[in-house]
């Protein structure tokens, strides 16, 4: 799990300097009679939003796993780790 949650922020990174690039390329201001695409660049911050959500909840699982270590911590584990299967189904309901 840690490999996955590295390579990702790896990628994350990559991304960045990708749109980086790509903004520096961009026309802001271009004639009103030219069509400037945004495209390419809105979609690669949308990878990176994308991307940083699976590491939040990568690392979030990794923050659970670690917590287990502590007896009193412990438990409060065992709850979320009971009540997953709910809450997935409750957010599947909702949204």
């Amino acid at each position: 799990m840690d490999l996955f949650n590295y390579t990702f922020f790896m990628v994350v990174v990559c991304l960045r300097i990708y749109i980086l690039a790509l903004l520096n390329q961009t026309d802001f201001d271009p004639p009103s009679n030219v069509y400037s695409n945004f495209f390419s660049t809105a979609y690669a911050i949308y990878a990176v939003s994308e991307i940083i959500s699976l590491t939040c909840i990568l690392s979030y699982l990794k923050l659970l796993r670690y917590l287990q270590l502590s007896p009193r911590l412990s438990t409060l584990t065992n709850t979320i780790s009971h009540a997953a299967a709910d809450i997935v189904a409750a957010r599947g309901q909702s949204g």
